[in-house]
């Protein structure tokens, strides 16, 4: 079971809430020596005050968060974030057994280092070879959520190039939790400013504004330029003022 702080259901001020859900290396086990801090590879879930979900690593402790989610808040949409560290089998043999990824509800954003080894799209490829026949009944494919991962090299820090419709979405959803946090919805967002490092990139950020702003009556004043350079080579920044009506 995950170890949670108790004082946390007394405070009344936001914090932000630790849960090891595994906390094993190599194999998990169900000897009694492991009882104290239970026997699940290593995952951590980390709840920031603003309400953003944060996963360290997907070891066996996954499936037991994944079965929290589900008896706690049935239907209830996640958008998380993961961090794997590394792949070794302990950090990744969760990952089939989450059941919140075959929702399609739910929408994920995973963050993984480019392996020497498998090149680009490494964490696809792990994630690929270990739902393969005949290892597992199911593949990638049977996983509804929406799965958007970026690969950073461990040495510069520099994340590697992802698509821009990869980048608006991880950006306006940036825009969006940070204005949630603050007492705002979309609805009182009164300017936004999306700088771009391509201007042919436009039309399809057009597209997903649009469609984050469904439902809307009135968008906010937008202004869209091509930037010189952006911050580790990413495509999209976006800025936004939001004020009480």
């Amino acid at each position: 079971m995950p170890c949670e702080c108790p004082l946390l259901a007394a405070m009344s001020t936001p914090v932000a809430k630790l849960s090891f859900w595994g906390v094993r290396g190599s194999t998990p086990t169900v000897d009694p020596a492991t009882w104290r801090y239970g026997g699940n590879t290593p995952c951590l879930e980390l709840l920031a005050p603003d309400g953003t979900q944060m996963i360290l690593d997907c070891g066996t402790g996954l499936r037991m968060l994944g079965s929290r989610w589900a008896g706690q808040n049935g239907g209830q949409e996640h958008e998380t974030h993961f961090l794997v560290t590394h792949y070794h089998w302990d950090h990744i043999q969760g990952i089939p057994f989450f059941s919140p990824l075959y929702a399609e509800q739910n929408e994920f954003h995973f963050y993984s280092f480019r392996s020497e080894f498998l090149g680009r799209d490494s964490l696809k490829q792990v994630f690929e070879t270990q739902m393969a026949q005949p290892y597992f009944p199911v593949d990638l494919s049977a996983m509804k959520a929406p799965l958007h991962a970026r690969w950073f090299d461990p040495t510069t820090g520099a994340y590697e190039p992802a698509s821009i419709e990869d980048e608006f979405r991880q950006a306006f959803a940036n825009v969006r939790n940070i204005a949630k946090a603050a007492g705002f919805g979309l609805e009182e967002l009164v300017s936004v400013h999306i700088a771009l490092a391509d201007i042919a990139d436009y039309a399809v950020v057009n597209r997903l504004y649009r469609d984050e702003f469904a439902g809307i009556e009135h968008f906010p004043a937008r202004l869209t330029y091509q930037a010189g350079a952006l911050p580790l080579g990413c495509k999209i920044e976006i800025q936004a003022v939001a004020a009480h009506p």
